[in-house]
């Protein structure tokens, strides 16, 4: 649950000053009067004085639909038409009775009943008195006792207060309230973790601290143990540790102890599951839900209980000797079900979700580089961002400065609301601020909340913190407002010299003045393409697109939080493109609130409007490809519109080349552009786009080889996560229409003069086929692609060329274009020849003979050649120029290198590995310095090594290189690295161990000629799984920070880590038990690629061989000698299936293996789910699971499944 505001912290901040003499309304503070709201709609509040607010907390997670739902809106009128009030003692309405079954309809976890109230606290309150009942009504008198934990808030009344330990609010009670209760630590790891433990080792500790409790208590006094699912605003937003609940419940039965969970804030789909202990595999006894129920809309709460506390009243009193006047009132919970119809019928729960990792992702890579925050936590839409005052040492500020309410003071008055909270580490000290935005909000107002709340929290770090990056900041601040030769701003009366000369004599009281003034800071640096030490600067810039706080009109109180996008990129900003009269420049400036927008459309819009947007159009005279263009007539003061066809395209109707035509060419430019820079992002072997002189082709004459390019980018964008879960992307066509249509181009343009743009466009689609299954059409297209690029490189560097129709490029540019493709040839043509008995058509042998110059980094690809350096002679390839440890920016050069080892270590492992005539000999064992594996993994070591040490996982984060815009990089080069580190060493383990087996070399046929030295396979085994489970987490990080890596290489590499982790969970003495996160990483692997399959098909066959493996695996776990004696010889197509990238589906090929291996054919058989079971697991439940998850399966795949025998 959520406390509110003391008297003298009033939240939302006065405004206008406002005093309370003239009202009779006792409001929380006696001294200041909170600001009015007029109306509401969807996330803006309209103020009595004119401004709108956006709402980013829904109140206090209240409003999960957002206001003004007229649908809601009725359904209360006409509720209040029918029967407005009876007394429920004699009297029931079908609206309340509705409502219950609505939401327990067919017993959700065993909960059966429903009790409502008005209130949060009164939920709580009655949870507490149907708990002592529950053991009254057994006998069990003594249970007077509840055990609840500290910093936990459970509401206002004396029995939920005394529960809580929020020490604010109980201060005038102390003493007053309910004796019979104690507390104990919070599940809060950020705070409450030691340095030295892991999280296993916090979650035990306070395990044994509740079980103490209950013991220090007497089992036998304590009714129950209450705790919110996850902490809500008193320590905000606290998600549990792993297994933290589990164990609770472990806990709680042990003692028969009730478990009472408060979801009053987190529930009813705030943390992406209706009920967030959903995601925590915990079934509570009673659990309490409000805010999010009547979504504001009415007042109302409910206490669900479970059937085991239902029927134990049942056989005794049968009656809850509680009640309230106003329970269950019709009105009320009519207008509860109309917002949970709308929440189930409009998928909203799983809307929460997937916008809270978007929202997760963002508040990490705009925040979580500011000095002043410490933590960044929480669940769906529900996260809490916590402030220090030194990151290292987690120091809070001063309580008496209340810096997260400065902040939430400083956001609101730029226009955002959000939730303020203090007292956060121990009730005395720590500051956080809560967003809880309604499940409806969409990705711009993401952006405009976490801009404004980034800008409110550098005004407060100028104030209160003297580190050297903000002070950093603001010196660059100052040097270029000092410099700035542009007029004051409309609406201020200084400019920016004044202001900088006045900088250092700002009262540090004067917050708002501090925010003013960082407004003139940020649109100064922007200038200069310089950005806030929190935000990461390359990929903005890359995206043509800078963030400015500027003042939405003419009042100095008004500055908000917007957006300046020009698509001349790496050129000046756009104040710079309208002195240089630049045409086609897309400048959008501050925009005007939603609210009003709407109402200016209605007044304003004319034909002339709708004309002059920015779009993907084709003129009469170039009608085959798109071309962006954008009218000057419209200047630079007005709100650009997306431009919509008047011919809306059928997404799911079948393909017509014209159709798609025409619908890319209406393409807004908005929606190129960022399909443009996720396929940049997203897709690190393919770093071939060159984004200003590709949309300057668009821009300029929009070839159909641009057309072509565009639609393989489109293809292969079309499903990334970051675009299903954007609003923007529901005007895309199916991910297929786009790859037909650029194949049906590359028919023609494979044969006309080669082109790099015919390249690419073939490279993606080559990703595209094989992430699709197309293995044989993936080859080919890669194969074709090779062959035009070697004719452009000898278009080039030949002498004598033989083609004189086709153009020469010789600038710096199209060479470093030319050089990242053809380079890109090379790792795709790895790639899709990798675990196939094709030799690669271009080996490194080739590219080094040819002379191609090493890929220049990431920035000057960008930016072009630093004409101050030397750019790399045609002659410095790899195999005689060394530029030393490389960084970040030089990902793609890395990658390059990578996968030249990843093919030569495939190559060994598909002519057989060690089965291959000789590799057995004494002299070609792994530990044999000359042997082909002990070459490999030096190359592999060496590789590793010229890379910069913050490349390195797991000493560093996916996190912190997202927060640098190179996340997907940093997390495909460990991927690389750590898959080739178990492929390599997977090679010599026995397929099919034993219970007892520890680390060995392989047990069948052909066995080494020679002894390992001591401690070899158990070093072996070490790095094995340790890579194992490196790459599960390094996926489930990404996945978590919103780094979505879903390529088929990321697919092959959370396959081959999830049946590794699969095989030591059940086989853990073969890494001599150090690996006691097997089954969380195999889980981890396989959510991945349950997700992954949504995206591409090629995940089947991964996800059926996993299946299979785990079926042999708990057979052989459960019955040792089923298939005693039996090695991987006995199972060669599986053993064969494990090691392939094209992920085919062998599943009858797998059974039959299987099957024919077991020795107890005759004996029945037990089939266990893929997470591998232990013995007295109920496997008839299991079946039953596994064969419903197929046949849902079959209903989304529509294509045959072939299932293993179960005998």
């Amino acid at each position: 649950m959520s406390p509110h505001s003391n008297a003298d912290t009033p939240t939302p901040p006065p405004m206008g000053k406002r005093t309370v003499e003239g009202t009779h309304l006792m409001h929380r503070s006696l001294k200041v009067e909170p600001a009015m709201v007029e109306s509401a709609k969807g996330l803006e509040l309209h103020l009595s004085n004119g401004r709108t607010v956006l709402d980013a907390c829904g109140g206090a997670a209240v409003a999960i639909i957002g206001h003004g739902n007229e649908e809601v809106t009725q359904a209360m009128i006409r509720q209040a038409g029918k029967v407005s009030y009876v007394h429920t003692q004699a009297y029931t309405t079908p609206a309340a009775e509705d409502l219950a079954n609505f939401m327990l309809e067919g017993s959700p976890h065993g909960l059966e009943k429903a009790f409502f109230v008005s209130s949060g606290s009164e939920a709580v309150e009655s949870a507490l008195k149907l708990a002592r009942q529950y053991f009254f009504e057994k006998g069990e008198t003594d249970r007077v006792h509840f055990v609840s934990r500290k910093q936990s808030y459970h509401g206002n009344t004396m029995g939920s207060l005394s529960v809580s330990s929020n020490l604010a609010r109980k201060v005038p009670y102390q003493d007053f309230g309910y004796q019979h209760v104690s507390h104990v630590s919070p599940a809060y790891a950020y705070r409450y973790k030691r340095d030295e433990e892991t999280m296993a080792d916090f979650t035990a500790r306070l395990l044994e601290e509740l079980e103490n409790e209950f013991l220090k208590v007497g089992p036998s006094r304590v009714i129950a143990f209450v705790a919110e699912s996850v902490g809500g605003a008193t320590a905000g937003c606290v998600p549990p540790p792993p297994g933290y609940l589990r164990g609770v419940r472990a806990v709680c039965d042990r003692y028969g102890i009730l478990l009472i969970l408060d979801e009053i804030m987190c529930g009813t789909g705030r943390c992406g599951t209706y009920f967030a202990f959903e995601q925590d595999d915990v079934v509570p006894d009673l659990v309490t839900v409000a805010k999010g129920l009547g979504g504001g809309y009415c007042s109302i709460a409910a206490v669900l209980a479970h059937k085991r506390v239902v029927d134990v009243l049942r056989r005794g009193t049968s009656s809850f000797n509680h009640g309230h006047t106003y329970q269950a009132h019709p009105i009320a919970c009519a207008t509860a079900l109309a917002v949970q119809q709308i929440v189930r019928r409009d998928g909203l729960v799983a809307r929460c979700a997937a916008m809270g990792k978007l929202l997760e992702a963002k508040l990490r890579a705009e925040l979580g580089a500011c000095p002043s925050v410490g933590d960044i936590r929480g669940r769906g839409l529900f996260w809490a961002v916590e402030f220090v005052k030194d990151k290292t040492s987690k120091e809070t500020f001063d309580p008496r400065i209340k810096f997260g309410i400065k902040v939430q003071q400083t956001a609101f008055e730029a226009g955002v609301a959000v939730y303020p909270g203090w007292t956060t580490v121990d009730g005395k000290r720590g500051d956080h601020i809560l967003l809880a935005p309604p499940f409806t909000v969409t990705e711009d107002e993401l952006d405009t909340i976490i801009g404004v709340v980034k800008a409110a929290i550098t005004v407060q770090e100028q104030v209160y913190i003297q580190g050297p990056l903000a002070t950093s900041f603001i010196t660059r601040a100052r040097l270029v407002a000092t410099n700035a030769d542009d007029p004051p701003m409309a609406g201020f009366g200084k400019d920016y010299k004044t202001l900088s000369r006045e900088a250092t004599s700002i009262p540090e009281c004067n917050s708002h003045y501090h925010f003013r003034r960082i407004s003139y800071y940020v649109v100064a640096i922007s200038r200069l393409a310089v950005v806030l030490p929190c935000v990461p600067a390359y990929p903005a810039t890359i995206a043509g697109e800078c963030r400015i706080l500027c003042p939405q009109s003419q009042a100095l109180s008004e500055p908000r939080a917007s957006k300046v996008k020009c698509l001349h990129t790496g050129t000046p900003p756009c104040q710079r493109c309208r002195r240089s009269n630049l045409d086609g420049c897309a400048l959008m400036l501050p925009r005007t609130p939603v609210g009003k927008l709407k109402r200016k459309r209605t007044q304003q819009s004319t034909p002339s409007d709708v004309q002059s947007e920015v779009t993907w159009t084709n003129t009469p005279q170039q009608r085959e490809a798109p071309v962006l263009q954008s009218t000057s007539n419209r200047g630079f003061s007005g709100s650009l519109q997306r431009r919509r066809s008047s011919s809306v395209h059928d997404s799911t109707g079948p393909y017509d080349k014209e159709s798609v035509q025409s619908h890319i060419s209406r393409l807004p430019a908005g929606t190129v552009m960022k399909c443009l820079n996720i396929f940049t992002n997203k897709f690190p072997e393919l770093a071939i786009l060159h984004l200003p002189s590709f949309i300057a082709e668009l821009r300029s004459r929009g070839s159909k080889e641009a057309t072509c390019l565009l639609s393989a980018v489109l293809a292969v964008t079309r499903s990334q996560p970051s675009v299903l879960h954007a609003s923007w992307g529901e005007d895309l066509l199916q991910r297929e229409h786009y790859a037909l249509y650029a194949k049906d181009l590359l028919k023609d343009l494979i044969l006309q003069p080669p082109n790099i743009q015919v390249v690419q466009a073939l490279l993606i689609v080559t990703l595209h086929e094989w992430g699709t299954r197309d293995f044989h059409k993936a080859w080919v297209y890669c194969g074709v692609a090779v062959r035009i690029m070697q004719a452009l490189h000898s278009l080039r560097v030949a002498p004598y060329p033989l083609d004189l129709t086709s153009e020469r490029k010789t600038d710096a540019t199209s060479v470093a274009i030319e050089t990242r493709t053809y380079w890109a040839c090379f790792i795709m043509d790895c790639m899709v020849n990798s675990g196939t008995y094709n030799p690669p058509m271009i080996p490194m042998s080739e590219m080094i003979k040819l002379k191609i110059p090493r890929p220049v980094g990431v920035v000057e690809f960008a930016f072009g050649p630093d004409p101050s350096c030397r750019g790399p002679r045609s002659d410095e390839s790899y195999a005689n120029h060394t530029t030393g440890i490389l960084d970040i920016t030089q990902g793609f050069e890395i990658l390059v290198a990578g996968f030249d080892i990843w093919t030569q270590l495939m190559a060994f492992i598909f002519q057989d590995g060690r089965r291959a005539p000789g590799m057995c000999a004494p002299l070609n064992c792994p530990w044999v310095p000359g042997s082909p594996w002990f070459v490999t993994r030096d190359q592999l070591e060496n590789w590793r090594a010229n890379q910069h040490r913050k490349l390195y996982y797991p000493n560093n984060s996916v996190a912190v290189h997202m927060t640098l815009g190179y996340g997907e990089t940093f997390a495909y080069l460990n991927l690389l690295y750590y898959v080739s580190t178990l492929m390599l060493h997977r090679e010599y383990f026995p397929f099919l161990p034993t219970l007892e087996s520890t680390p060995q070399g392989p047990v069948d046929h052909p066995m080494l000629e020679a002894t390992a030295p001591d401690g070899w396979w158990d070093e072996s085994a070490r790095i094995l799984f340790g890579a194992a489970e490196n790459l599960a987490k390094i996926l489930h990080e990404s996945s978590e920070c919103g780094v979505h890596l879903m390529t088929p290489f990321a697919g092959f590499c959370a396959f081959s880590a999830g049946y590794l982790n699969l095989y030591v969970y059940h086989f853990p003495r073969m890494n001599l038990g150090r690996s006691p996160q097997a089954k969380a990483c195999m889980d981890m692997c396989l959510d991945y690629l349950y997700e992954f399959r949504k995206i591409w098909t090629i995940a089947d066959g991964w996800i059926k061989t996993i299946q299979h493996a785990s079926l042999l695996y708990s057979r052989a776990v459960e019955n040792r000698s089923r298939y005693q004696g039996r090695t991987r010889t006995d199972f060669d197509v599986l053993h064969q299936s494990i090691h392939e990238f094209r992920g085919i589906d062998r599943s009858d090929q797998h059974t039959q293996e299987i099957d024919e291996a077991d020795i107890s054919r005759h004996s029945e058989a037990q089939r266990q789910s893929i997470h591998g079971i232990v013995p007295e697991v109920d496997t008839n439940t299991l079946l039953t699971q596994l064969l419903a998850e197929v046949s849902s399966n079959l209903d989304e795949q529509a294509e045959e499944v072939s299932l293993p025998a179960t005998n």
